[in-house]
C-alpha cells in the first residue's frame, strides 16, 4: 500500500511539474493552470464521495498485540485509564517499530 501511494504521488508530481512545463510550450499558460485545476478536481471530488474508514479495527488491532495482552494481564493494580494510555502507547508506537528492527 505503501509503495502504491509514493508512485501515485511520484507521478502526480510529473505531471503537475513537467506536464506543465510541456503543456505550457505547446498552449497558453492559463490554460494549462486550468487542466492543472481539472486535475484537481479529481482527487477533491474524491475526497468528498468516499466513506469514512472503520476506525475500531485498528483500536482493535492495537489491544491484540502480544505485548500488549501481557501488559494488561500483568497490571491489575494500576488505574484503568493509565492502563489504557499506557497500552495505547505499547501496540501504537512501541509494536509497530519493534517489528521493523527485529
Amino acid at each position: 500500500m505503501s509503495t502504491s501511494y509514493i508512485l501515485s504521488y511520484r507521478l502526480a508530481l510529473l505531471v503537475a511539474g513537467a506536464g506543465a512545463l510541456y503543456m505550457a510550450d505547446q498552449i497558453p499558460w492559463k490554460d494549462v493552470y486550468y487542466i492543472v485545476a481539472a486535475l484537481m478536481l479529481v482527487g477533491f471530488i474524491t475526497v468528498l464521495f468516499i466513506k469514512e474508514p472503520d476506525r475500531t479495527s485498528a483500536n482493535d488491532a492495537i489491544m491484540l498485540e502480544t505485548r500488549v495482552i501481557a501488559f494488561m494481564e500483568g497490571s491489575h493494580h494500576w488505574p484503568k485509564q493509565l492502563r489504557s494510555l499506557i497500552a495505547w502507547f505499547l501496540g501504537a508506537i512501541v509494536s509497530p517499530y519493534s517489528w521493523y528492527f527485529i
